[in-house]
């Protein structure tokens, strides 16, 4: 009999289920905090690795813009040409990769002359005489780059933006293909790219004043 009861005790102790262990809800929480800041780094190094790429394009173009510009100096016997002379700057043949330059400007006095490019990114470049690039810079005037470097008395014009607006300020600016627009006046522009369709010309579009206390308006910008 006692054999039996033994085996039966046994048989019982088999019978039952050891319970599984799960996650306490510390356990959880640590493992979701985990996962999201390994999620937010990877979204900073991805936004450095897309900023950098950019910039790198910026780069790329204006020091293939100052070789064309020097070319076109040299075929017209060393002289500068004015940023009020637009046939010339036209015959020049500068070309802007989409969607990485913010705004392009090209001043001159005599024979000093500079290139320079401010990216979407916000950082800023430039080349001068001897196709040295220097950059990223801070503080520089697009309005007139040279001014920002010590060359006086110069002129400067910002390139591949249209003369005429688009638009007033609270108007509708209508951009058929993809464009960047610039929103402003008197050399200092917001600029938004890739846009298209019915683009409202005001502050807010674009992310705050350029110019407080004055009338601005937006132009197109074909690059």
């Amino acid at each position: 009999m006692k054999a039996l009861a033994h085996k039966g005790e046994l048989g019982a102790h088999r019978g039952r289920h050891k319970p599984t262990k799960g996650f306490t809800l510390v356990e959880l929480l640590i493992v979701v905090v985990v996962i999201a800041i390994l999620a937010a780094i990877t979204v900073v190094a991805y936004n450095g690795i897309q900023t950098r790429a950019k910039d790198a394009v910026v780069q790329q173009d204006l020091q293939n813009n100052y070789q064309k510009l020097a070319m076109s100096i040299t075929l017209n016997g060393g002289t500068v040409p004015s940023p009020s002379d637009s046939a010339t700057l036209a015959s020049v043949g500068f070309a802007y990769s989409q969607g990485v330059n913010g705004l392009i400007a090209y001043c001159a006095a005599g024979d000093n002359y500079v290139l320079a490019a401010q990216a979407i990114t916000g950082d800023q470049y430039y080349v001068s005489q001897g196709g040295h690039l220097t950059g990223p810079v801070s503080g520089l005037t697009m309005s007139n780059p040279c001014t920002s470097l010590g060359i006086s008395s110069a002129t400067s014009v910002y390139l591949g933006m249209d003369t005429t607006a688009c638009a007033s300020e609270t108007g509708t600016c209508a951009v058929g293909t993809e464009h960047s627009v610039a929103f402003g006046a008197d050399g200092k522009f917001n600029v938004k790219d890739n846009l298209s369709g019915s683009i409202p010309c005001n502050n807010t579009f674009f992310g705050g004043d350029p110019d407080p206390g004055v009338a601005k308006a937006c132009y197109l910008l074909h690059y």
